[in-house]
């Protein structure tokens, strides 16, 4: 194995036992050369290991005081969230909870950017928006079978909305979150499912948008309909992660 395979590997090892709870929050990690005995690895691979480890927002640095965990919860990130994913078959839990925070935050970013359009209807553009919906719907019917293609779709429609609505930095939000929707197999194969029905939502958005006669009552139809729809793709993903066939492993592909 080369060095950056078990600094990898080590990384891995120790993430997993800060998600599963075997180091508890603010709880230090064994010393370097404890580490270095365990892992059968020089001590200076151990604080590359910790180095990146701190970097991704598993532990923390103290002075004299060696590395701390930090919560994941609350203190995590994107990175965090791609190990939480990784790891989905031996914690399913977390990971369909941290699934459904993920679902629960796109119905509200959308709520919000659509009150603002209600609000104001003929001040944005509606024009970004249809023409990605349409490009949703070409690749749905010409490339079925490719859930990347129909990923990639389904994103540039959602970022169009935040362009549209002058929201730079819930765009740059989407941004990041994408990451994780495109690189875990079981979050991309899940909210691919039945693109057909994201594109009728969408169409039917975008008529009330261009008539101005888009209301609270009708975002909250839509909404609702999106939640019970995402309902089902929560049940999907926990069916996935929880399959013995499943391969967790990360896409690591971009936009």
């Amino acid at each position: 194995m080369t060095n950056r395979t078990r600094v990898i590997d080590v990384a891995d090892e120790i993430a997993f036992r800060i998600v599963s709870g075997k180091y508890a929050v603010g709880e230090n990690l064994p010393g370097i050369r404890k580490l270095a005995t365990e892992f059968s690895i020089n001590p200076s691979t151990v604080q590359i290991v910790l180095a990146k480890l701190e970097s991704i927002g598993f532990v923390k640095s103290r002075p004299s005081a060696g590395f701390s965990v930090i919560d994941v919860e609350t203190d995590g990130g994107i990175a965090t969230w791609k190990y939480i994913f990784r790891f989905a078959q031996q914690i399913p839990d977390r990971a369909v909870r941290l699934y459904r925070d993920l679902l629960d935050f796109r119905s509200l970013i959308i709520v919000d950017a659509l009150k603002r359009i209600a609000k104001e209807p003929q001040r944005f553009s509606v024009a970004t928006v249809r023409r990605e919906v349409e490009r949703l719907e070409l690749v749905m019917k010409t490339s079925s079978d490719d859930c990347l293609e129909i990923a990639r779709a389904q994103i540039n429609t959602l970022r169009a909305l935040y362009i549209a609505t002058e929201q730079a930095v819930l765009t740059s939000v989407i941004n990041s979150i994408s990451e994780v929707y495109l690189e875990v197999p079981a979050v991309m194969q899940t909210m691919t499912d039945k693109p057909e029905v994201h594109v009728e939502m969408w169409k039917f958005l975008i008529l009330e948008w261009e008539q101005g006669t888009l209301s609270e009552e009708t975002i909250q139809v839509n909404i609702q309909l999106l939640k019970s729809f995402d309902d089902i793709l929560l049940k999907h993903f926990e069916q996935i992660v929880t399959s013995p066939g499943y391969k967790p492993d990360i896409y690591s592909l971009t936009l």
